[in-house]
Protein backbone atom coordinates (compact mmCIF):
# COMPACT_ATOMS: atom_id res chain seq x y z
CA UNK A 1 0.00 0.00 0.00
CA UNK A 2 1.49 3.40 -0.96
CA UNK A 3 2.73 5.58 1.90
CA UNK A 4 0.99 8.84 2.70
CA UNK A 5 4.35 10.62 3.03
CA UNK A 6 3.15 12.77 5.91
CA UNK A 7 4.23 12.57 9.52
CA UNK A 8 2.10 10.68 12.04
CA UNK A 9 4.15 12.11 14.94
CA UNK A 10 2.18 14.47 17.17
CA UNK A 11 3.14 16.78 20.04
CA UNK A 12 1.36 18.70 22.78
CA UNK A 13 -1.64 16.51 23.58
CA UNK A 14 -4.37 18.65 25.15
CA UNK A 15 -7.91 17.85 26.25
CA UNK A 16 -10.95 20.12 25.96
CA UNK A 17 -13.60 18.13 27.74
CA UNK A 18 -13.30 14.68 26.18
CA UNK A 19 -11.83 15.93 22.91
CA UNK A 20 -8.11 15.64 22.31
CA UNK A 21 -6.07 17.98 20.14
CA UNK A 22 -2.43 18.19 19.13
CA UNK A 23 -0.11 20.79 17.67
CA UNK A 24 -0.52 20.74 13.88
CA UNK A 25 3.18 21.17 13.18
CA UNK A 26 4.85 17.73 13.04
CA UNK A 27 7.84 19.08 15.01
CA UNK A 28 5.70 20.60 17.77
CA UNK A 29 6.29 24.20 16.71
CA UNK A 30 3.71 26.96 16.75
CA UNK A 31 0.37 27.15 18.52
CA UNK A 32 -2.06 25.85 15.86
CA UNK A 33 -3.95 22.85 17.21
CA UNK A 34 -6.40 20.37 15.74
CA UNK A 35 -8.14 17.09 16.49
CA UNK A 36 -6.55 13.92 15.07
CA UNK A 37 -8.50 13.72 11.80
CA UNK A 38 -8.29 17.44 11.04
CA UNK A 39 -4.57 17.43 11.85
CA UNK A 40 -3.88 14.67 9.30
CA UNK A 41 -6.07 16.42 6.72
CA UNK A 42 -4.14 19.67 7.22
CA UNK A 43 -0.78 17.91 6.90
CA UNK A 44 -1.93 16.15 3.73
CA UNK A 45 -3.09 19.42 2.17
CA UNK A 46 0.33 20.97 2.89
CA UNK A 47 2.19 18.22 1.02
CA UNK A 48 4.43 19.41 -1.79
CA UNK A 49 5.06 17.65 -5.08
CA UNK A 50 5.76 19.44 -8.31
CA UNK A 51 2.74 19.49 -10.58
CA UNK A 52 0.26 18.36 -7.91
CA UNK A 53 -1.95 19.80 -5.23
CA UNK A 54 -3.25 17.73 -2.33
CA UNK A 55 -6.85 17.78 -1.18
CA UNK A 56 -9.39 15.73 0.69
CA UNK A 57 -12.23 15.73 3.12
CA UNK A 58 -13.80 13.98 6.04
CA UNK A 59 -16.16 11.07 5.52
CA UNK A 60 -18.97 10.51 7.98
CA UNK A 61 -20.15 7.10 9.16
CA UNK A 62 -23.22 7.46 6.93
CA UNK A 63 -21.44 8.73 3.81
CA UNK A 64 -22.58 5.87 1.55
CA UNK A 65 -26.16 6.05 2.86
CA UNK A 66 -26.12 9.78 2.13
CA UNK A 67 -24.85 9.16 -1.39
CA UNK A 68 -27.68 6.66 -1.85
CA UNK A 69 -30.26 9.19 -0.64
CA UNK A 70 -29.06 12.04 -2.87
CA UNK A 71 -28.16 10.16 -6.03
CA UNK A 72 -30.97 7.58 -5.96
CA UNK A 73 -28.68 4.57 -6.31
CA UNK A 74 -27.65 5.58 -9.83
CA UNK A 75 -23.87 5.28 -9.53
CA UNK A 76 -23.31 5.78 -13.25
CA UNK A 77 -25.23 9.08 -13.28
CA UNK A 78 -23.49 10.27 -10.09
CA UNK A 79 -20.06 9.56 -11.59
CA UNK A 80 -20.97 11.44 -14.78
CA UNK A 81 -21.80 14.70 -12.96
CA UNK A 82 -19.39 17.62 -12.78
CA UNK A 83 -18.92 19.60 -9.55
CA UNK A 84 -21.79 21.98 -10.38
CA UNK A 85 -24.09 19.07 -11.15
CA UNK A 86 -23.24 17.44 -7.83
CA UNK A 87 -23.87 20.71 -5.98
CA UNK A 88 -27.21 21.08 -7.77
CA UNK A 89 -28.23 17.63 -6.53
CA UNK A 90 -26.98 18.30 -2.99
CA UNK A 91 -28.65 21.69 -2.51
CA UNK A 92 -32.29 20.61 -2.31
CA UNK A 93 -31.38 17.52 -0.26
CA UNK A 94 -29.45 19.21 2.57
CA UNK A 95 -32.39 19.33 5.00
CA UNK A 96 -33.27 15.72 4.28
CA UNK A 97 -29.65 14.65 4.77
CA UNK A 98 -29.55 16.48 8.12
CA UNK A 99 -32.81 14.88 9.25
CA UNK A 100 -31.23 11.44 8.69
CA UNK A 101 -27.87 12.53 10.23
CA UNK A 102 -26.17 11.83 6.91
CA UNK A 103 -23.22 14.12 6.37
CA UNK A 104 -21.58 14.39 2.95
CA UNK A 105 -18.35 16.13 1.94
CA UNK A 106 -18.34 19.21 -0.29
CA UNK A 107 -19.28 18.81 -3.95
CA UNK A 108 -15.65 19.10 -5.13
CA UNK A 109 -14.61 16.28 -2.79
CA UNK A 110 -17.56 14.15 -3.89
CA UNK A 111 -16.55 14.72 -7.52
CA UNK A 112 -13.07 13.39 -6.76
CA UNK A 113 -14.53 10.50 -4.75
CA UNK A 114 -16.84 9.46 -7.59
CA UNK A 115 -14.03 9.78 -10.16
CA UNK A 116 -11.67 7.62 -8.08
CA UNK A 117 -14.32 4.99 -7.35
CA UNK A 118 -16.06 4.82 -10.70
CA UNK A 119 -19.61 3.45 -11.00
CA UNK A 120 -18.82 -0.19 -10.15
CA UNK A 121 -17.05 0.45 -6.84
CA UNK A 122 -19.43 3.25 -5.86
CA UNK A 123 -22.36 0.90 -6.44
CA UNK A 124 -20.71 -1.84 -4.35
CA UNK A 125 -20.12 0.51 -1.40
CA UNK A 126 -23.65 1.92 -1.51
CA UNK A 127 -25.19 -1.56 -1.77
CA UNK A 128 -23.12 -2.72 1.20
CA UNK A 129 -24.44 0.09 3.39
CA UNK A 130 -28.00 -0.15 2.07
CA UNK A 131 -28.21 -3.76 3.26
CA UNK A 132 -30.73 -3.83 6.18
CA UNK A 133 -28.47 -6.26 8.09
CA UNK A 134 -25.90 -3.43 8.30
CA UNK A 135 -28.33 -0.78 9.60
CA UNK A 136 -26.38 -0.24 12.82
CA UNK A 137 -22.93 -0.97 11.36
CA UNK A 138 -20.60 1.69 10.12
CA UNK A 139 -16.80 1.56 9.76
CA UNK A 140 -16.31 4.13 6.97
CA UNK A 141 -12.75 5.54 7.26
CA UNK A 142 -12.44 9.08 8.62
CA UNK A 143 -10.73 10.68 5.62
CA UNK A 144 -10.63 10.59 1.84
CA UNK A 145 -7.29 12.02 0.65
CA UNK A 146 -6.24 12.56 -2.94
CA UNK A 147 -3.89 14.48 -5.23
CA UNK A 148 -4.82 16.56 -8.26
CA UNK A 149 -2.64 16.81 -11.35
CA UNK A 150 -2.45 20.58 -11.91
CA UNK A 151 -2.08 20.25 -15.67
CA UNK A 152 -4.77 17.68 -16.48
CA UNK A 153 -7.05 18.04 -13.43
CA UNK A 154 -6.97 14.24 -13.00
CA UNK A 155 -7.16 12.72 -9.53
CA UNK A 156 -4.33 10.51 -8.21
CA UNK A 157 -2.98 8.95 -5.03
CA UNK A 158 -6.33 8.33 -3.35
CA UNK A 159 -6.32 7.02 0.22
CA UNK A 160 -9.11 6.17 2.64
CA UNK A 161 -7.68 6.70 6.12
CA UNK A 162 -8.93 5.77 9.58
CA UNK A 163 -7.03 7.97 12.06
CA UNK A 164 -6.38 6.51 15.49
CA UNK A 165 -4.79 7.89 18.64
CA UNK A 166 -1.90 5.80 20.05
CA UNK A 167 -3.91 3.22 21.99
CA UNK A 168 -7.30 3.71 20.39
CA UNK A 169 -9.13 0.53 19.38
CA UNK A 170 -9.88 -0.30 15.72
CA UNK A 171 -13.41 -1.69 15.72
CA UNK A 172 -14.50 -4.87 13.97
CA UNK A 173 -16.71 -2.80 11.64
CA UNK A 174 -13.77 -0.56 10.74
CA UNK A 175 -11.48 -3.53 10.02
CA UNK A 176 -14.17 -5.18 7.87
CA UNK A 177 -14.93 -1.98 5.98
CA UNK A 178 -11.27 -1.36 5.16
CA UNK A 179 -10.85 -4.98 4.08
CA UNK A 180 -13.88 -4.61 1.81
CA UNK A 181 -12.43 -1.44 0.29
CA UNK A 182 -9.07 -3.13 -0.26
CA UNK A 183 -10.91 -6.02 -1.97
CA UNK A 184 -12.24 -3.40 -4.41
CA UNK A 185 -8.68 -2.29 -5.19
CA UNK A 186 -8.75 0.84 -3.01
CA UNK A 187 -6.05 2.09 -0.65
CA UNK A 188 -7.67 1.88 2.80
CA UNK A 189 -5.61 1.95 5.96
CA UNK A 190 -5.27 2.87 9.61
CA UNK A 191 -2.91 5.73 10.43
CA UNK A 192 -1.97 5.56 14.10
CA UNK A 193 -0.65 8.74 15.68
CA UNK A 194 2.65 8.57 17.56
CA UNK A 195 2.82 10.90 20.55
CA UNK A 196 6.10 12.63 21.45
Amino acid sequence: MPALRISSIVHGRCFTGTRVSYLVDPHGAGIARAGPETLILKRWRKRKREGYTFAGGRLGPNTWRGVDLVFASDAGAACALDVNGIEARLGPMRDRLRSHHYGLPAAATLHALFAILGPHRLRKLVERHRDPSRAERYGTPDLFLFAVDQESGDYHSAHFVEVKKPREHVSKDQREEMAFMVSLGLNARVLRLIER
